[in-house]
This record gives structure tokens, C-alpha cells and sequence, in this order.
């Protein structure tokens, strides 16, 4: 167990692991014999290892050390190894449904974990992303937006009585309304749920396919003519909507070309 200030991290072992250590093997930089080792042979002593947090604040805390080589991070369906020695440059994986990890990206948090909210928004839209997403780069909230959205994973059961993890994510909105994304037990895709300051809640079940971008529609307009949000005809709509919008999101890439002028 690694402690950092006030957050302890498991270590990751086993087969979860293992896969890692061999996922890491498509990575010049932290493969084995890689490009590193070819000046610094002794760098290959540098071990494989790896922590789980258990919230985004431990993993703001996390990014927030002197890291080497091939020691990463996992929250939740994502993974960050580090690829300089003592750096910032993390290779960024999201794990796929039948186990295998996908690498789509170079993240350095030294500037942006200075802002949580930041830090939150960069987070989550990579946990809500899907795989297509992530791997055409396309994984952002909307970058206007300025909501922190809060993230849960729980054991529910189903209505044939398996029990199964599912996840949410949920934000206030500025008039005080609460949104969430989320997974019903037996049902594919995303559901979404906004409840009124006098209590009223909208339900939708439509079975989206991307978390992402569900959310992202909820902070453009979904949310902002709640006395619209009744009519079956115009949810439909708005589902419709979210689900193109996982195809092309306008506002997205204006978050990752600031990150890359830093």
C-alpha cells in the first residue's frame, strides 16, 4: 500500500498487471530493451509497477510526484504509466469491455492539476468516452462548459436478479438543478436524469450510447428548458441528438489545443 499525503493507493498485481506490463511491450519507450536502454542500459532495471486510486482527488494528489519510468496509475477503466524518467509524460490507456487496453493518448498533469475543476473535467471525459472516442481523439466535455461532475460506481441488481457494477456521473447546474448520466442494471447504454429545484425529476431511457455525449448535450441545452423536457416527442429528439453528437462534437478540441500550448 503506497500512502501520499492523505490518500493511500493499492498496488495492482495478477493478471491486471500482467496485462499492462504486456500492453507496455507496444511502447518503444517502455518495452523492454526499448529506446530508453539503448543509451542507459542499466534503466533496465526500472520495474513495471502499478497503483489503483480511489477517487480523483488521489489521483490529482498522485500526479502531483516525482514518478520514473514505468510506474503508472489506474482509476477506474483508465491507466497512466509514465513514460520519461522522473517527468510528465503519461501514455493514457482506457480498458475496453473484454479486458484489453487501449492507448490513445499523451497526457502531462503538472499544469493542469493545479485547477481541480480542470483536473475533473479532463478526468471524466475520458471515463465517459467511448473506445471509438478516445481512439479518434475526439473525448473532451465541451470546453465552455464549467460543471465538475461527480463520479460513482456501485453493485446493482437486475430484474433476473444478477448483480452488476454500474456507473454514474451527476453535476449541479447553475440554477441548481441535478443532471446525471447513468447505467441501469440489464439495460445497454446510458440513461440520463435531471431533477428540478421543487423536486421533479425527468427520466430518460433511450439506451445512448456514449456517456460523453449525452453530457456534453446536457451542458449545451438539454438542461436549460427543463418545462420543454415533458413531451416525449421532443426527449426523443434530444436523444437523437446526443447520440450524433458522439459522431461530431463541436467544442471539444478547443480544451485539448489549449492543453497542447502549455
Amino acid at each position: 500500500m503506497l500512502r501520499l499525503g492523505d490518500s493511500e493507493y493499492e498496488e495492482v498485481t495478477g493478471a491486471e498487471s500482467a496485462a499492462l506490463v504486456e500492453k507496455c511491450q507496444e511502447n518503444g519507450w517502455l518495452m523492454e530493451g526499448g529506446y530508453a536502454w539503448q543509451d542507459d542500459p542499466f534503466l533496465e532495471e526500472y520495474p513495471y509497477s502499478f497503483v489503483r486510486a480511489d477517487s480523483i482527488e488521489g489521483l490529482r494528489e498522485y500526479f502531483g510526484g516525482n514518478w520514473a519510468l514505468r510506474q503508472g496509475i489506474l482509476y477506474d477503466d483508465l491507466a497512466f504509466i509514465q513514460q520519461v524518467d522522473g517527468g510528465d509524460e503519461w501514455w493514457t490507456l482506457k480498458k475496453l469491455p473484454d479486458g484489453r487496453w487501449l492507448d490513445f493518448e499523451s497526457w502531462s498533469f503538472r499544469n493542469v492539476r493545479k485547477d481541480p475543476v480542470e483536473f475533473n473535467r479532463a478526468i471524466v471525459s475520458m471515463q465517459m468516452a467511448t473506445a471509438e472516442e478516445c481512439s479518434h481523439l475526439d473525448y473532451m466535455l465541451p470546453d465552455e462548459g464549467k460543471n465538475t461532475w461527480s463520479f460513482e460506481k456501485r453493485i446493482e441488481t437486475s430484474s433476473d436478479g444478477r448483480e452488476t457494477y454500474c456507473r454514474s456521473f451527476s453535476t449541479e447546474t447553475e440554477d441548481g438543478r441535478r443532471v446525471s448520466v447513468f447505467e441501469t442494471p440489464g439495460e445497454r447504454g446510458w440513461n440520463m436524469k435531471a431533477e428540478r429545484r421543487d423536486g421533479t425529476v425527468t427520466e430518460w431511457r433511450y439506451g445512448l450510447r456514449s456517456a460523453l455525449a449525452t453530457a456534453s448535450q446536457a451542458e449545451r441545452n438539454l438542461h436549460a428548458q427543463p418545462d420543454q423536457a415533458d413531451g416525449r416527442g421532443s426527449l426523443s429528439e434530444r436523444a437523437e441528438t446526443a447520440a450524433r453528437a458522439a459522431e461530431a462534437s463541436p467544442g471539444r478540441d478547443v480544451f485539448r489545443l489549449k492543453r497542447e500550448a502549455r
